[in-house]
């Protein structure tokens, strides 16, 4: 369990960095933003979310949300995995149907909102 946490507290930090690495290779790869952004202008569930998980990192939650709409639920979920130890998956074809829903959904709300 400790090891969890610190593993959660490391990429908080690392979230937190000012001249983050992962950020700066993005726009060098010509990844940011996102191709599917970028030239049909669409975005995707995670466009916003690497700004999104910055501004939360630092305590904005407006700002969080104002980058994309889905970045709280998101870092709950996954900080609520980490520390209890979950690995969501995909065992049948219902499941795939499930999770193919909820990822158009939510990039519906994602365009909807942002």
């Amino acid at each position: 369990m400790l090891f969890r946490v610190s593993v959660l507290v490391g990429l908080a930090w690392f979230a937190s960095l000012a001249h983050n690495p992962v950020v700066r290779l993005e726009a060098m790869l010509g990844l940011s933003p996102a191709p599917l952004e970028r030239f049909v202008g669409v975005k995707g569930l995670f466009s916003g979310m690497t700004e999104g998980m910055y501004r939360l990192a630092h305590g904005d939650l407006t700002g969080a949300v104002a980058a994309n709409a889905v970045t709280p639920f998101f870092a709950l979920a996954v900080g609520c995995c980490l520390i209890l130890g979950y690995r969501p998956r995909v065992h049948s074809r219902r499941d795939e149907w499930i999770f193919f829903t909820a990822v158009v959904s939510l990039c519906v709300v994602v365009n909807m909102v942002n």
